[in-house]
């Protein structure tokens, strides 16, 4: 299952890992660190760890905006 973004095209529902990190320009490291400290939500399905594109899409609303 796929959503479509504000562009028109089909936007994924979760991101692995590596898609996240890719997607996100964060290293894998980044990306659990922001798990562990609540700022990003991840779902396992088996061993698969998931990040909903919704979390990953807040997470990245939510940092500050640089200054001019």
């Amino acid at each position: 299952m796929q959503t479509t973004n504000n562009s028109g095209r089909d936007a994924p529902i979760a991101l692995t890992v590596k898609g996240a990190c890719a997607t996100l320009s964060i290293s894998r490291t980044t990306l659990y660190e922001e798990i562990a400290a609540g700022r990003l939500t991840a779902k396992k399905a088996g061993k698969k760890t998931l990040i909903p594109t919704s979390s990953a899409l807040a997470w990245l609303n939510n940092l500050p905006a640089k200054a001019a």
